[in-house]
């Protein structure tokens, strides 16, 4: 879990906005009102929906908050580990050994505000030495996968459009790719 709960081994930790005998229902509430006040007092975009779901089965109950729309300009990264083009029905990703996408501080502040909101209401006391979970909910937070595709589908588009308007650029200054990469590490005081 996040640093909202501390503990040490064996002990029950409660998050500090924890409260006993309230359901998930409840807590879910909870988050859908703070993150609907933090968006009016302008802590948090407007414009970024989210939606705040929970599920019951066997094991216990879990809540997930998903953003489902936003700004598409303000989406995915590009990563500078990687190429910095986007390579053609991938997406770029912030690291070789993570594979989740990198998104915009725009976006990634709205899923950090729900796992930390998510983390102030739970108690843990799981004791992985044991294989045991003690958790109020389970909890995640992130991007719903058909606006993650619409993200992506619009990062493309992008990418092609401008790799288009440099190859209109360079057809217009009649010069080749390699001869504005020389001018342009010229300029930069770039030498062989």
């Amino acid at each position: 879990m996040s640093d909202a709960l501390q503990r040490r081994p064996g002990e029950r930790a409660y998050g500090s906005k924890y409260i006993e005998g309230a359901g998930t229902k409840e807590i879910a509430a909870a988050l859908r009102f703070e993150l609907k006040m933090a968006q009016k007092d302008g802590r948090l975009p407007a414009d970024v929906k989210v939606s705040i779901r929970c599920q019951f089965y066997s094991g216990g109950s879990s809540i997930n908050c998903n953003v489902t729309s936003a700004p598409l300009d303000k989406t995915l990264m590009l990563a500078p580990v990687l190429d910095t083009a986007i390579l053609p029905g991938r997406l770029q990703y912030n690291d070789r050994r993570d594979r989740r996408p990198r998104w915009h501080p725009y976006i990634q502040q709205v899923i950090d505000f729900c796992e930390t909101e998510m983390a102030e209401r739970n108690h843990d006391g799981s004791d992985s030495q044991y294989d045991h979970f003690d958790v109020k909910f389970y909890g995640s937070s992130g991007v719903n996968w058909e606006f993650e595709k619409v993200a992506r589908e619009h990062m493309l588009k992008m990418h092609e459009t401008f790799i288009a308007d440099a190859k209109m650029a360079l057809d217009l200054s009649g010069h080749t790719i390699e001869q504005t990469l020389r001018a342009i590490d010229a300029e930069a005081g770039v030498t062989d």
